[in-house]
């Protein structure tokens, strides 16, 4: 079994997953989704979070995109 690196995130990623599970109002994970609109900044940090495995993209409606906290992702911002 390999031992893999520790993921690196920047503060605005760490937020953004941390939002996604609801752990920046509850002490546990209750959720897990973040909304992006299409252009956004934060549209663009949730695509590196999908590149790197952390996020899944999920649906998209009204220039508006659902993302989901991947069990990696879950794991990254649990350290």
């Amino acid at each position: 079994m390999a031992i893999s690196e520790p993921v690196v995130l920047t503060d605005r990623e760490r937020g953004i997953l941390e939002h996604a599970l609801g752990l920046d109002r509850a002490g546990a994970a209750y959720r897990n989704h973040y909304t992006a609109s299409c252009g956004s900044a934060d549209m663009q940090v949730c695509l590196v979070l999908a590149g790197k495995g952390l996020l899944v993209e999920g649906s998209a409606q009204g220039g508006l995109v659902t993302f989901h906290v991947t069990d990696a992702g879950r794991a990254a911002v649990m350290r």
